[in-house]
């Protein structure tokens, strides 16, 4: 199993103030070699033999998209997991965030941790579930009778065990959403196992956000966006951001959530 830490442009400031800029470099696979994240890598020679062959790479084409996903990932070496990041590291993985505005640090926590984080969250979204399935079985029933949505949300009996608008799924917007059909934002407490510190102060998150966000920056709170399968409604998705930049300054053409 591998956890991702992905660190993406769209937090690229706090408070609305740092001395974090864009790099004007491109984001093209033959600066980022240079910086050397990918070494350690499991398919290191698959990158040495596709940067052989650079020029002929098709723009957008899937060979490209590969050497530049791999030569955007971190892979810690056991020297890193023990003591952190040095200076030269933490500058290259600095630059290759400013050239492109995503870095990924793969197998950034242990197997075990994201075992019990997973346990933990299935056990949090359970009820939650429950209430989905409950709640659509209700609309495909009012579909189905072509009911008035408004009859169903006014109606009083609990033939499914609880009154519609005291669903669980309706009343707790505040920790639950659903960013669109079968893809789920959901905020966590902040109790173990998901506050544990290889999670909140992760040694490879924590060093990257204080230098592109300050020695200020704090986190706000902790989420799990939860994909269903993709029998209900979830297909395969690129790296992208999932809101609005928070500055006009932060757009920049040509970095890796381009078009995204």
């Amino acid at each position: 199993m591998i956890f991702l830490v992905v660190i993406s442009a769209s937090a690229a400031y706090a408070n609305g103030q740092s001395a974090w800029r864009w790099s004007t470099s491109p984001c093209e696979p033959s600066s980022l070699y240079e910086l050397g994240l990918h070494r350690g890598a499991p398919d290191t020679d698959r990158v040495e033999r596709l940067m052989a062959r650079l020029p002929t790479l098709a723009p957008g084409g899937g060979a490209r998209a590969f050497l530049l996903a791999r030569l955007l990932t971190v892979w810690p070496t056991q020297t890193e997991r023990a003591l952190g990041l040095s200076v030269a590291r933490l500058r290259n993985i600095s630059l290759a965030f400013r050239k492109c505005g995503v870095v990924v640090v793969s197998a950034a926590v242990s197997s075990r941790d994201v075992t019990a984080w997973r346990e933990a969250l299935d056990d949090v979204l359970a009820p939650y579930m429950i209430s989905r399935s409950r709640v659509r079985s209700r609309l495909v029933e009012a579909a189905a009778r072509r009911g008035d949505l408004k009859q169903l949300w006014e109606d009083n009996s609990k033939r499914f065990g609880v009154r519609l608008h005291d669903e669980l799924l309706l009343v707790d917007g505040f920790r639950y959403r659903e960013r669109n059909d079968a893809r789920i934002d959901l905020k966590l407490p902040f109790a173990a196992p998901f506050n544990h510190t290889t999670m909140v102060a992760n040694v490879f998150a924590r060093p990257l956000l204080q230098n592109f966000l300050g020695e200020q920056a704090r986190l706000k709170s902790l989420h799990a966006i939860v994909a269903l399968s993709s029998s209900q409604g979830n297909d395969d998705q690129h790296w992208h951001r999932d809101t609005e930049l928070l500055f006009r300054d932060d757009h920049h053409p040509g970095g890796y959530h381009e078009g995204a």
